[in-house]
């Protein structure tokens, strides 16, 4: 789950929560801007900075910060040996910034709601975050900026500063603005994850995509096989019969990740010709060469182009030698974070 997808989640159950999220990194480091943990009061946390002793500390300092006034702090770690001053006994050799952000029920959820409003929607949505009230005010002043959505007056110009003459902002970074300083975030990229199939592979693709996490849909048309006590770590579990209209019971935008593996070839071509006229940025289908060969040769008789087949990601999976259904999810999942990523 999408970490701001999650404060709206805790929020609702009316439980403060502490969002701790990289700003910055020079030279080495165990994360990248952007990587965050959710944190609440009893010290459950949801995410990762990385590990190690940035983590132990970062979320120590959760902990107190709960307690205090302040509602956001940074807090800035060289990661060389020995404890002196920001050092904290690593051997990196960077230096990590984070920010850390307190959110209470009633008070901050109407900016997560927005999000969610725009999250999948959006061709680019950013967080921006202005950096100096977290020194001057101790606090956050956090808005919502999509490429294709409305912003207050005030923004415009920053809008226009970061999507202006085409320009699309590819990692999370600190910019300066007009005499300020920024953090510039964009939507966690977990990604939608819908597996068509509910079978052995399927449940281990479910699995490990969650652990690294996607956002899950499985569909299939056995309703012993799709149900949520098989699938407890899934958002969504459908049963569709025949496969026929299975993205009207499931959703799927750009930030979908297609993956086919039905228990039969026709079911499979089914699935792949529906997934083919949706806006998914990944289609992946398992099976071998020569079944590929019969499946695409009845699409393009069925007036499906050659190219939209060539897109399609089949036999899916890296090749790593897999033969049982873990390691076959393994290899699946693999290149669908090779994918993420790019």
């Amino acid at each position: 789950m999408k970490p701001e997808l999650r404060i709206i989640t805790l929020l609702e159950a009316d439980r403060p929560v502490i969002l701790i999220t990289v700003i910055d990194k020079q030279g080495s480091g165990p994360r990248s801007p952007g990587a965050k943990i959710v944190v609440v009061e009893d010290g459950t946390f949801w995410g990762t900075v990385g590990g190690g002793q940035v983590e132990n500390r970062a979320l120590d300092f959760a902990g107190k910060f709960f307690y205090g006034r302040a509602q956001a702090a940074t807090a800035h770690f060289q990661l060389k040996p020995g404890f002196a001053g920001e050092n904290i006994d690593m051997l990196c050799g960077g230096r990590v910034s984070l920010l850390f952000e307190k959110f209470l029920p009633g008070d901050d959820l109407d900016q997560f709601q927005n999000f969610q409003k725009l999250d999948g929607v959006a061709d680019a949505g950013l967080w921006v975050i202005n950096l100096d009230y977290v020194e001057t005010r101790q606090r956050v002043e956090r808005f919502v900026v999509a490429k294709n959505g409305e912003v207050a007056a005030d923004l415009a110009s920053l809008k226009e500063h970061l999507f202006g003459s085409g320009k699309s902002l590819q990692t999370s970074c600190l910019i300066e603005f007009n005499g300020s300083s920024w953090f510039v975030d964009k939507f966690s990229n977990s990604g939608h994850l819908i597996l068509v199939g509910a079978g052995h592979v399927a449940l281990e693709v479910a699995k490990l995509a969650h652990s690294v996490n996607f956002d899950v849909a499985v569909c299939d048309n056995r309703a012993e096989f799709a149900h949520t006590s098989r699938f407890p770590m899934v958002d969504t579990v459908a049963v569709v019969e025949e496969y026929r209209n299975i993205f009207e019971q499931v959703r799927v935008g750009a930030d979908g990740y297609i993956v086919i593996l039905t228990h039969g070839h026709t079911y499979d071509q089914t699935a792949l010709e529906q997934a083919l006229q949706t806006d998914a940025g990944y289609v992946g289908m398992i099976g071998s060469s020569r079944k590929k060969r019969a499946i695409y040769a009845n699409l393009r008789n069925n007036g499906i182009a050659a190219e939209q087949l060539e897109a399609v990601h089949c036999p899916i999976g890296l090749e790593i030698g897999a033969e049982s259904p873990v390691e076959i999810g393994i290899s699946i999942i693999a290149e669908l974070i090779r994918e993420r990523v790019q």
